[in-house]
Parts: structure tokens; C-alpha cells; sequence
């Protein structure tokens, strides 16, 4: 499972990497979060929540992984 896990967010990873234009989208996203926040101030799950762009780009992997635990019975 581990295995599987590693390769679905590595590949998540190498997309955002090869892909500049997803990658400034999330960049400016994590920026208005961080941009709202005070200094010093921590991140919370909610700050998670109220980033769209990041929950279309790792839905994919998501999905992946649902499938992995369901096919492993973990």
C-alpha cells in the first residue's frame, strides 16, 4: 500500500512540477491563504478547505488512493 501510495503523489508531484501554469495557480493560492493569515499565525484545516485549485489538482490522486485501500481490504 505504502508502494502505491508513493508513486500516486510522486506523480502528483512531477505534474505540478512539469506543469508551470499548475503550478503558479497553487502557488498564488497558498499565497492568498499565507497573505491573510498574521505573522507567526499557524495553518489550519480550514485553510486547507478554502483552497479550490488544490483540491481539483489532488482529486485524482485521491480517487487512486481510495481504490488502493479498497483493493487491499486496509
Amino acid at each position: 500500500l505504502w508502494w502505491t501510495l508513493f508513486q500516486v503523489f510522486g506523480f502528483l508531484i512531477y505534474q505540478i512540477v512539469v506543469n508551470p501554469d499548475v503550478q503558479a495557480q497553487l502557488h498564488k493560492e497558498i499565497d492568498d491563504i499565507f497573505n491573510n493569515k498574521v505573522d507567526g499565525e499557524d495553518l489550519f484545516a480550514d485553510d486547507l478547505t478554502n483552497m479550490p485549485y488544490l483540491d481539483q489538482v489532488n482529486e485524482p490522486c485521491q480517487v487512486e488512493v481510495e481504490i488502493c485501500t479498497v483493493q487491499l481490504g486496509s
